[in-house]
C-alpha cells in the first residue's frame, strides 16, 4: 500500500505477476485486443487495458517472444509500434471462441477485497437517526419504510452482509 493524499492505496504492479492475475490470462488479453487493430503501441495498449506500461510492455515482450506479435518499429519516445502476427492472429481467433472480451483488464480476488475493505473502512457510522432523516421525505409504502429502517438499524449494528469492523480498528494503516 502506497499513501495517496490522506488515504491508502494499492500500490501499482510493476510486472505481470505483481497484479494478481495469471500472466497467462493477461497476454491473452493484450493478444485479443491486438487482433483489433492493424498496429498498436503499448501505450495504447496500457490505456485501454488499464495496466501500467511496465506490466504492458512486459505482456507485449513475452507475446513478441512467443512470435506472436512483431515490433514495427519506434513510436516515439521510449515506445514502440507493434502488430499481431499470422500466428497470433490465428491464437486469437481461438481465445475469442472461449471470450471475446477487451477491456480493462481483471484484478484479483484478493486485491479487490482489500480495496473494498479499505473504501469500507472509511464509511461514516450511520445511526437509526440519520436513516429516518434521509428518508423522512419519501413517500413509501409501511413496508418499504419498515425495510429501509430496518436495513439502517442492521448497517448501523454491524450485522449487516458486509460486516464492518469497530471504529478503532479503523485506523488509516498500510
Amino acid at each position: 500500500m502506497i499513501a495517496t493524499l490522506d488515504i491508502f492505496a494499492p500500490q501499482s504492479p510493476t510486472t505481470p505477476e505483481d497484479t494478481g492475475v495469471s500472466p497467462e490470462i493477461l497476454s491473452d488479453l493484450v493478444l485479443r485486443f491486438a487482433f483489433r487493430y492493424t498496429s498498436f503501441t503499448s501505450e495504447k495498449a496500457s490505456k485501454e487495458l488499464h495496466l501500467p506500461i511496465p506490466v504492458t510492455t512486459d505482456l507485449i515482450q513475452r507475446l513478441k517472444k512467443d512470435k506472436l506479435v512483431e515490433n514495427l518499429g519506434a513510436a516515439g519516445p521510449m515506445d514502440y509500434r507493434y502488430a499481431i502476427t499470422d500466428a497470433g492472429r490465428e491464437r486469437a481467433r481461438r481465445l475469442y471462441e472461449i471470450s471475446g472480451y477487451v477491456g480493462p483488464a481483471p484484478v484479483s480476488l484478493d486485491e479487490y477485497c482489500r480495496t473494498l475493505e479499505l473504501q469500507l473502512a472509511s464509511l461514516p457510522d450511520i445511526s437509526p437517526e440519520e436513516v429516518s432523516l434521509a428518508i423522512r421525505d419519501l413517500v413509501l409504502s409501511p413496508e418499504r419504510e419498515r425495510l429501509l429502517r430496518h436495513g439502517g438499524r442492521t448497517i448501523h449494528d454491524g450485522r449487516g452482509a458486509v460486516k464492518r469492523r469497530p471504529r478503532a480498528a479503523r485506523a488509516r494503516t498500510p
